[in-house]
């Protein structure tokens, strides 16, 4: 605790750093002083760790601690291969531990009062021959229902890989496109995968592939996601209460898992869409490989996936586009309870219109990719990461001298974390760093429009409880945190707290549950949310720019009916200072106004409802949302400093999402998604006129530019309404998934088709108003018509034994 205490001497400016010491130590010592001997007996609890003989943590196992017939407590691992057994009777224990496939292990404890104690478990793979039903396990659900006992204030949804495949997605399962249907997470439009979530613009989702950033996890300015479905094992939503351990974003964190070998052998998976090819091969590490290291075993993951469009079209036609994908995940245990784990990305898109003829398109090449590198070490209770992340896009016209534009940002970061109990709290502890650098650039013809260099240092120190306290649960949290770009240096504190009173027993369990706290972020988007398809750029806070500052609540209910049945209510406000928005009227040579600086708020209200049989899920969300934002007017001159309040894209006031996936015999599966959005709010032209100029000597209005003709060559000029005062009509849909799976000596075969707006909806996109004309005229363009694609996946390689009888 000594070294967190002395991180904090630069983790905020010398002014305040004597108050960032006693906030820290004041948060410490009551922790300790709760889990002193004054306070009533901890409960005994028990924590058992399972892994598979891989090394790799398993999910969704069950862990019982018995008293002979009597089940004392009952608990499912989540993706850390963690459960936690709580409130035990003392004495000796029999701990039975079982998952699908994997032999049941049996251990016998014996607890004292108020001990705490952990257990490792190793399942090893049953062979076993079984019927030609599939059973999967509720792995989503079952990490969803640890966070439910385990945290307090944590609005988590959970999607595992069987799931996304059956979400139908743009010509295959698509990961950002899958989250759509989550309470709370509103698109703006068909043609991108960008996602608002509880009133935050899209640059305030923190996205983590396996812990680290991913800056921007979209192709194509938007279209589909960089995830590869048949590489993902789960996907988490974290939209509210999350703990004083996740920093830098202020609305959501996404949390991606990629896919870990679960027993001996390899196996391999992949496809062809409309849109690439992919192959995945995932097994347990071979001994030549692991033994250098000193390994006790391991996993391995390689994943790779390419656009194959202009290959195909190569011989007749130029094909301008193209996007390739790399993904590796390598997890090794070491002797004495170490384990190392390497996580990698690389991903690239190109649009190259060299080969065109330039009276009908510019001819230009443009470039932007995400590349991920980290490494992370456990032992025990300690855990320690490196890592780069990197975007990067360059855009250059060829037939302008010297036009060139680009962009992009590197995050370094590193960070250390011990997490432990003392009586009934759990207590991480921790401290990170980050190092951004950024940059800006746009030239044409010799002339340098702008080009910014900028960076700076986000120093973190952490300290989050949980305890439970009876039939209450308490997570009070505090993130110290300073930043440190050149000459400005600004200190934040940002308390966090949850508190949460469970009722029910056994399976029929629920909770009333209420989270406030303050988050900060220090980076910002240039992108343009009123249009579909773009690009971030990213500009970090200094002297100039501020750091976003957010406060959020939420409170509500959830109840679970054993495994089946499952329903939350939730309602949420938040308010945001420093939000920024990019200056339509900005001065090139002035590096000061690039950005509009200003306010927003929203509040809202979630309501989740699933349910789950053998063969068949189903889930409805209803998600309700007003949102605002206040920033300075950029058609006004700067002087008049007059500020407008109006809604932003995102302000979907009502917004459903149903689907329903089944197995239905024979190797068939469906899937379906409704879903139903009120209008999204722009800005309407209402008139035009002629931009005629008063001459004050003769007193008579003359036009700019002597017409040639009449018609269109008269200089007009543009009337808008009120921001965001006009609305678009009511957004709907259905899509729907079929696929078969096809048993074969060598693995499966699962032919699909996908249908997008099954019914043919005609959702408007944008509107064009032309009142040139007599009558005035409005036309537009329409989202995704009715569009199949066909596609197939491929899964072949057993692990060893499998389909073998005993």
């Amino acid at each position: 605790m000594r070294r967190s205490l002395g991180a904090c001497r630069v983790c905020w400016p010398p002014r305040r750093r004597g108050r960032g010491r006693r906030i820290l130590g004041l948060a410490v010592a009551v922790w300790m002083a709760l889990a002193g001997p004054g306070r009533a007996q901890a409960p005994t609890t028990l924590e058992v760790r399972v892994r598979t003989e891989a090394g790799t943590p398993l999910a969704g196992a069950v862990v019982r601690a018995r008293r002979g017939e009597v089940v004392a407590a009952e608990a499912r691992t989540g993706t850390d291969g963690l459960a936690r057994l709580v409130d035990l009777p003392t004495g000796s224990l029999a701990i039975e531990v079982q998952a699908p496939g994997y032999r049941p292990a049996r251990a016998t404890v014996r607890l004292a009062a108020g001990a705490s104690r952990r257990l490792e478990v190793t399942l090893r793979p049953e062979i076993v021959e079984v019927a030609p039903l599939a059973v999967r396990a509720p792995r989503g659900a079952a990490q969803e229902r640890r966070r439910f006992e385990e945290e307090a204030g944590t609005t988590v949804r959970a999607l595992t890989g069987p799931e996304l495949k059956l979400l139908p997605g743009l010509g295959e399962a698509d990961l950002l496109r899958a989250i759509e249907v989550l309470p709370g997470v509103v698109a703006t439009s068909d043609l991108g995968a960008a996602y608002h979530v509880r009133g935050g613009a899209a640059d305030e989702n923190l996205v983590l592939l396996d812990g680290f950033p991913i800056l921007h996890p979209f192709h194509l300015g938007g279209v589909f996601s960089v995830f590869q479905s048949d590489a993902v094992a789960q996907a988490e939503l974290l939209s509210g209460g999350f703990g004083a351990e996740y920093g830098g974003r202020t609305a959501s964190v996404l949390r991606v898992e990629s896919r870990a070998a679960g027993r001996p052998g390899w196996e391999a998976a992949g496809g062809v869409s409309l849109l690439a090819s992919r192959v995945a091969l995932w097994g347990t590490l071979p001994a030549t490989a692991r033994n250098p290291l000193g390994g006790q075993g391991g996993s391995v993951l390689l994943a790779a996936r390419r656009s194959y469009v202009d290959v195909v079209l190569r011989p007749f036609t130029p094909a301008p586009y193209a996007f390739t994908d790399g993904q590796g995940l390598l997890t090794v245990p070491l002797p004495a309870g170490h384990a190392l784990q390497l996580v990698g990305y690389a991903g690239e898109d190109g649009l190259d219109l060299s080969a065109f003829d330039p009276e009908v398109v510019p001819r230009l090449r443009w470039r932007w990719g995400n590349r991920v590198a980290g490494l992370r070490w456990t032992r025990g209770a300690w855990s320690a990461w490196i890592g780069r992340s990197a975007f990067d896009n360059a855009l250059r016209f060829l037939d302008v001298e010297g036009a060139r534009f680009g962009s992009g940002l590197v995050s370094e970061r590193a960070g250390v974390r011990w997490e432990g109990e003392r009586g009934p709290w759990r207590a991480r502890v921790g401290a990170e760093a980050e190092r951004l650098h950024s940059f800006l650039q746009a030239e044409a013809g010799g002339t340098e429009f702008g080009n910014r260099r900028d960076g700076g240092t986000d120093v973190a120190a952490y300290l989050q409880l949980s305890g439970a306290l009876g039939a209450w649960r308490l997570d009070p949290g505090l993130r110290l945190e300073r930043w440190h770009a050149g000459a400005a240096v600004r200190g934040r504190v940002s308390p966090r707290l949850a508190v949460k009173r469970y009722w029910g027993t056994g399976e029929r369990r629920g909770a009333a549950k209420l989270s406030v706290g303050r988050l900060t972020q220090t980076i910002h988007s240039l992108r343009n949310e009123d249009f579909p398809l773009s690009i971030d750029s990213w500009i970090p806070a200094d002297s100039v720019v501020p750091v976003r500052r957010v406060w959020a609540v939420a409170a509500g209910v959830e109840q679970y009916w054993g495994d089946r049945l499952y329903a939350a209510l939730e309602l949420y406000g938040r308010r945001a200072r420093g939000v920024t928005e990019f200056n339509l009227n900005d001065d090139p040579s002035d590096r000061t106004d690039d950005l509009l600086y200003g306010d927003a708020w929203a509040h809202g209200a979630d309501l989740f409802v699933r349910r789950r049989t053998a063969r068949t899920q189903a889930s409805v969300s209803l998600s309700y949302l007003w949102a605002r934002r206040r920033l300075p007017d950029p058609l006004r001159p700067p002087e008049e400093a007059a500020r407008v309040v109006f809604p932003p894209p995102y302000d979907r006031r009502w917004d459903v999402d149903a689907t329903w996936q089944g197995h239905l015999g024979r190797g068939w599966e469906l899937g379906l998604r409704w879903t139903y959005g009120s209008g999204l709010p722009y800005t309407r032209p209402i008139a035009q006129v002629v931009d005629w100029s008063l001459d004050l000597q003769r007193g008579r209005h003359w036009l700019r530019r002597p017409p040639v003709s009449i018609g269109d060559s008269l200089p007009l000029l543009v009337v808008i309404g009120p921001r965001g005062g006009a609305r678009y009509p009511p957004y709907h849909r259905l899509d729907l998934t079929v696929r078969r799976t096809l048993e074969r000596r060598w693995g499966t075969l699962v032919p699909y088709l996908q249908i997008l707006n099954v019914y043919n909806r005609r959702n408007v996109l944008v509107y064009f108003y032309r009142y040139d004309r007599s009558p005035p005229t409005r036309s537009g363009l329409t989202m995704f018509p009715f569009l199949p694609t066909l596609g197939v996946d491929l899964r072949w390689g057993r692990p060893q034994g499998e389909g073998q009888s005993r």
